[in-house]
């Protein structure tokens, strides 16, 4: 029982944070959907900020570890470029509302609990996209100083991609996958 009233008060938070917004939301409106008490909140995770933490860590530590795996240099940086934009995708495709209040909790203020939350999980993915990078500057000479550049480019391109895929009702598919790299890869060895 209590594993499904946790499991409830993250599935409910996450409906309501994504409609409209973490600060909109209040604890009252939490309990109320999910069919408990404060109290019970409370116990659980200590206060909303608690329970915005374990949402968050409950799908993006996996994703994290996943992205380690799929970033692991391996002599060929299409491979591995090719394998984040998959992940990306996956996820996105597979958890849309969350990835969307994700993505959208990154662009609220930077003092404010959300972005506080989301903050160190956009950080910790950056930092695992620069060591991919500075990983292949023995292969490609071309990318040595712009590590950290080429991630936040990476994501950017993958995140707008992702974006327009949800507004436009798109398939997150390898078809989407392979352009994005292509159109990545291009950029890098242009240079």
């Amino acid at each position: 029982m209590i594993l499904d009233t946790k499991a409830c008060l993250l599935k409910k938070a996450l409906t309501l944070f994504a409609a409209r917004g973490y600060d909109a939301v209040g604890v009252q409106e939490i309990v109320t959907a999910a069919g408990v008490t404060k109290p019970t909140l409370y116990h659980h995770f200590g206060n909303k900020r608690g329970l915005l933490e374990a949402l968050l860590e409950e799908r993006l530590a996996p994703f994290q570890q996943q992205l380690a795996v799929a970033a692991a240099y391996d002599h060929d940086l299409t491979a591995a470029i090719t394998r984040v934009v998959h992940l990306y995708l996956d996820f996105a495709g597979g958890y849309a509302t969350f990835f969307r209040l994700q993505r959208s909790m990154s662009y609220a203020p930077p003092d404010s609990e959300a972005f506080l939350a989301v903050s160190r999980f956009q950080q910790q993915q950056k930092k695992t996209l620069e060591q991919l990078f500075i990983a292949a500057v023995p292969d490609h000479g071309n990318l040595r100083g712009h590590h950290q550049l080429y991630a936040l480019t990476l994501l950017g391109m993958v995140y707008n991609v992702i974006a327009h895929a949800h507004s436009e009702g798109l398939a997150m598919d390898a078809e989407l996958a392979q352009q994005t790299v292509q159109q990545f890869m291009h950029g890098i060895f242009a240079l």
